[in-house]
């Protein structure tokens, strides 16, 4: 083993926003030497390169003892001196394994699954418990929000977590993308577009009523870059919205930067990756306002499809209007950047 620390990152569900996730680790904190451990979300995962990051990669079974397995012959393999635990599962599945104690363990919820809206509040309840269990065998915490440092609190007053700000990870040159309203040739018609995985937790129910809502005022091309399930496609289609299915993330990228707005409709999040590369791309945003993004400006989110289609529209009224907007985000967004996820990587693991 070399002189730089050596980590592990460690998922059972390697793929949209949690691959971008660690991507971006992997890109801020270049003093360290970095594996991936992983199960592979082959649906809404396409290799444009990130993999190639890593000094090592190994694709490990879903399944707790196939990804146990797998798990314990890389801890012995690479003798690590940290595992970076990304998503509820994989947090049970490595803390539950007996380590010694050179090897610690950070853990980046990326959203408790107690906070999930799709299961019974007894199986949120069990979560919890579970979480709370697991905390006196997980050193420290990375929160990607505010709200997931403070939910890890309330889970052990003891423990150690810290905020690791998220950041947009585009994979072309953002600069080239870039074309703001300011930019774009004068038209009646206005693309809003949404992005995700077509899941309950995106809520694309909710973004095909925000469309209804706002083409009674707006002529509106309504795109979903994202594919998912079946169903979700066709309710969204049905309401004459596009879905793209999943694409490679360079090609998101500029869908995205195309767009007169990005619309965020997430029911639960631990911190949305869209929004800050919408952001990055200098598109406007309006969001769903949920405790994920703590107290973001009123006038650029909306609690209900109408109320959130009333932000849309005053925004893609004039450019004086998205500007605003615009700067809105840049101040709220001021502290998701590369220089301060590499400070607190390094505090962390240095």
């Amino acid at each position: 083993m070399n002189s730089a620390r050596v980590i592990i990152h460690v998922t059972e569900s390697y793929g949209g926003g949690v691959a971008s996730a660690i991507d971006s680790y992997v890109d801020s904190a270049v003093d360290f030497e970095h594996h991936l451990v992983a199960s592979f979300r082959e649906r809404d995962f396409q290799d444009s390169g990130e993999l190639n990051r890593f000094s090592s990669v190994a694709q490990v079974s879903r399944s707790i003892f196939g990804f146990r397995r797998g798990l314990r012959a890389a801890i012995k393999r690479i003798r690590p001196d940290w595992l970076h635990v990304h998503s509820s599962f994989a947090g049970v599945y490595t803390r539950i394994l007996p380590l010694t104690r050179e090897v610690r363990i950070a853990y980046t919820p990326h959203c408790y699954a107690f906070e999930r809206l799709d299961i019974s509040p007894f199986a949120r309840k069990t979560y919890r418990l579970i979480e709370k269990a697991l905390s006196v065998r997980t050193d420290l915490v990375l929160g990607c929000s505010v709200r997931e440092v403070q939910l890890a609190k309330t889970l052990n007053g003891s423990m150690s977590a810290v905020l690791l700000p998220n950041r947009a990870t585009l994979s072309t040159n953002s600069a080239t993308m870039k074309v703001g309203n300011s930019e774009r040739p004068a038209r009646e018609q206005r693309t809003v577009v949404a992005l995700g995985r077509l899941a309950p937790q995106k809520d694309p129910a909710f973004f095909a009523e925000f469309v209804v809502q706002l083409r009674k005022s707006v002529d509106t091309r309504a795109v979903w870059i994202g594919g998912g399930d079946e169903t979700e496609r066709r309710r969204l289609e049905d309401a004459g919205i596009i879905v793209t299915g999943w694409l490679p993330r360079s090609v998101a990228s500029q869908r995205l930067a195309e767009a007169d707005l990005y619309v965020h409709t997430a029911r639960w999040e631990g911190f949305p990756l869209a929004v800050l590369e919408a952001n990055d791309l200098d598109v406007p945003i309006v969001s769903r306002g949920l405790p994920y993004l703590g107290d973001i400006a009123s006038e650029v989110r909306g609690d209900s499809p109408k109320m959130l289609a009333t932000s849309a529209e005053r925004v893609l009224a004039s450019e004086g209007e998205a500007c605003r907007n615009r700067e809105t985000w840049r101040r709220f967004l001021a502290d998701n950047t590369a220089a301060e996820q590499r400070r607190v990587l390094e505090e962390a693991f240095g």
